[in-house]
């Protein structure tokens, strides 16, 4: 007799195979990331789902599923199945409507105390450049960031030009100049109008900041995948400690002897490590001196050379959400991005926040905090700081480490968004911006589950 195969028997097969296609693509996926565990597990799931489709299609062709009561079995597993993937979309309260898009920006209270960037943590350690330099070149070297001197003039400022080009369409006007920025090389930018309480009382010298620009042009860049973590080629051979002097002179192509042989790779990853923290800065510069020669003043504000908060502006030009290590979670590059901004006030059309879900997932993920050496995340919820909803990170625990410690990312490398832009990893950021609390679980568990970051130790079991 002729097999005969209802709606949903044909619903369950179907679904065991995308399962099964979708494992076969994630084990290439965890191959080329180099994560054994995780390309291990989606092998396992795969050949399962592969026995269990073969096992499903021989019980049928013999008949042994045509009782009523197998038959509701199958309707009813595939019933509750397709309800909890339904489920796992909806947002769970309070999640669903929690504003997480204002995490980290000012504005919950009518009073705000300004910050005097002299008095953060490590500010003491930049490195001061004079004012009044000549030219406008940001050229950093391996020797520069790690001995603390610099070898190239900083301009940020400058003369503004007479003429003054009329600006007739400000939002032509602003996707003209993202478009420009971006071909240099500059992976997400977004425009904030800039408040007096983002400007800083004092920059790092100590010295009062005037500024009066109406907008801010922030521009973000995410570091190579593989520069961002534990693993990475910095420093040298010892990676928790600061680079000897004459290895970093090498490296830099400066006069300077040396019996230290360092491969070329190494080399190379350390250089486009350092180059990475100085574009932006180099592309803030030139958009300034552009802006200027406009007819219109500009200010580069990058690093240690910035006197408006970062952080803040970043998040209001929709260019991510601060996440429970203090950082910016951007969608595209995770954690793992340097920010610069041009402050102007060249008629622009400033953006939106975005909201990206990140303070739901966050708040029941606590991966850095778990991973981070001198447990300076916290595990608990945000706080109400200065009129600024945010994590209390212990800043004075964080920068003692890292001081000793230059090669600490374990906040960064630990972060369940420090992933590579693969389709898998940008459908799990769709799922979390859905904020449903079953969904975020599964997702940091899975994480936890399939090896990454499996390299760093759990410190909460200490």
């Amino acid at each position: 007799m002729r097999t005969r195969w209802n709606l949903w028997d044909i619903y369950g097969v179907a679904w065991i195979s995308v399962i099964a296609g979708f494992m076969l693509y994630y084990s290439t996926i965890s191959l080329s990331e180099k994560e054994l565990r995780a390309m291990l597990v989606s092998l396992l799931i795969f050949l399962i789902m592969i026995l269990l489709l073969v096992t499903f299609i021989i019980f049928k062709r013999k008949r042994r599923l045509e009782r009523a009561g197998a038959r509701r079995i199958i309707k009813w597993c595939m019933i509750i199945y397709t309800c909890f993937i339904a489920f796992l979309f909806i947002p769970t309260p309070p999640y669903g409507d929690s504003g997480s898009c204002k995490m980290g920006t000012y504005g919950l209270k009518s009073e705000i105390e300004k910050t005097d960037a002299s008095s953060q943590q490590g500010s003491e350690s930049l490195i001061r450049v004079k004012e009044s330099v000549k030219g406008n070149n940001v050229e950093y070297t391996v020797y520069d960031i790690c001995m603390g001197k610099l070898k190239n003039t900083v301009k940020r400022d400058g003369k503004v030009s007479p003429i003054k080009i009329e600006i007739i369409d400000s939002r032509a006007l602003t996707e003209q100049l993202k478009e420009e920025i971006r071909s240099f090389g500059i992976d997400d930018v977004g425009i904030a109008e800039l408040k007096p309480e983002y400007v800083y009382s004092k920059d790092v010298n100590g010295r009062a900041v005037s500024l009066s620009h109406r907008y801010a042009i922030v521009m973000g860049k995410g570091v190579a995948h593989r520069l961002a973590g534990p693993a990475a080629p910095l420093p040298y051979q010892d990676s928790y400690s600061s680079l000897p002097e004459e290895l970093a002179a090498y490296l830099s192509g400066l006069e300077f002897k040396t019996n230290s042989a360092i491969p070329d790779d190494i080399a190379k990853d350390i250089k486009e490590t350092m180059e990475f923290f100085s574009e932006g800065g180099a592309t803030a510069v030139q958009l300034a001196e552009h802006i200027r020669a406009m007819g219109y003043p500009a200010r580069a504000h990058f690093n240690r050379w910035s006197e408006v908060q970062l952080v803040p502006l970043a998040i209001l030009a929709g260019l991510g959400e601060v996440g429970k290590n203090g950082m910016i979670i951007n969608s595209k590059f995770g954690p793992r991005g340097t920010f610069a901004v041009v402050t102007t006030d060249l008629p622009l059309l400033p953006d939106t926040p975005v909201d990206l879900g990140v303070k739901e997932f966050c708040a029941v993920c606590n991966k850095c905090s778990r991973t981070c050496p001198v447990q300076a995340i916290p595990y608990g919820g945000t706080i109400i700081k200065n009129g600024v909803e945010k994590w209390a990170v212990d800043s004075d625990k964080c920068w003692a480490h890292l001081s000793k410690n230059l090669k600490c990312m374990s906040c960064i490398s630990s972060c369940p968004y420090n992933k590579q832009d693969y389709a898998v990893h940008r459908a799990a950021g769709f799922m979390i911006k859905r904020k449903n609390v079953v969904t975020n679980y599964l997702i940091a568990k899975l994480d936890d589950f399939l090896g990454y970051s499996s390299h760093l130790k759990d410190y909460s079991k200490l």
